[in-house]
């Protein structure tokens, strides 16, 4: 049995935390994206995302502040939108193509472990978040 791995990832601090920004090069060739395109469509969205981080986590909780509610079992330590804020940290970006990208982010124990993610297209539009 033989695995290969093709992600070339790497390790940056944005908004001061350690985040992983991944691609699968197999992805990118088969349609055709040279790695410079690729890379200046990776800046423009980091970018982006550094910017509007406040705009990404609202998002955010709109979409799941109601679910997180029905996940916490601490019944002495009540959800509040501010607390969910605070623990929504920056984990890693995935880019599968130039048409979006995968944010993911850590939520500490709001999920038992799981985290959230939302994509951010191309156009910079943000689709529902997700537990993760």
């Amino acid at each position: 049995l033989i695995f290969t791995v093709k992600t070339y990832s790497t390790i940056v601090s944005i908004n001061n935390q350690k985040t992983t920004i991944s691609f699968d090069p197999d992805d990118i060739e088969e349609q055709g994206i040279n790695l410079d395109t690729l890379c200046k469509f990776i800046n423009k969205q980091v970018n982006w995302i550094i910017k509007n981080e406040t705009t990404i986590k609202s998002k955010i909780i709109e979409d799941l502040f109601s679910l997180a509610n029905e996940w916490n079992t601490d019944d002495s330590i009540p959800l509040t939108k501010e607390l969910f804020k605070t623990q929504l940290k920056l984990n890693y970006l995935d880019f599968f193509s130039l048409e979006s990208c995968f944010i993911d982010y850590h939520v500490g124990e709001i999920f038992a472990g799981h985290g959230v993610n939302i994509n951010l297209s191309s156009d910079k539009k943000l689709d529902e978040a997700q537990m993760g």
